[in-house]
């Protein structure tokens, strides 16, 4: 059985690919939306796709994700550099002069 997020994953490339950026930004913002929860079913539904195969797209991204030692999103780098999961975006203002 395939997991959600694996399912999501899938959905949002594919509607990247095949319908286009605006599209998988506002799949992704709807999935994400936590003040309106949903199950996958009911969310697929609302975003269609006719072709869903990506697998090979999303297996390059888990091993550049296991390289590059992302364990969790969202991920903020900078300057190469992996923001510390304890650090919110909002405090690099105490680290810039």
């Amino acid at each position: 059985m395939t997991s959600d997020a694996y399912k999501v994953a899938k959905r949002i490339i594919s509607l990247y690919l095949f319908i286009g950026q605006e599209t998988a930004l506002k799949a992704m913002e709807d999935w994400y939306d936590e003040n309106n929860p949903k199950t996958y079913t009911d969310w697929s539904a609302i975003y269609p796709v006719e072709n869903d195969n990506v697998d090979d797209i999303l297996a390059l991204q888990r091993h550049w994700c296991e390289d590059n030692k992302i364990e969790f999103t969202p991920t903020i780098i900078i300057n190469e550099k992996q923001l510390p999961k304890y650090y919110q975006v909002s405090d690099l203002k105490y680290f810039i002069d």
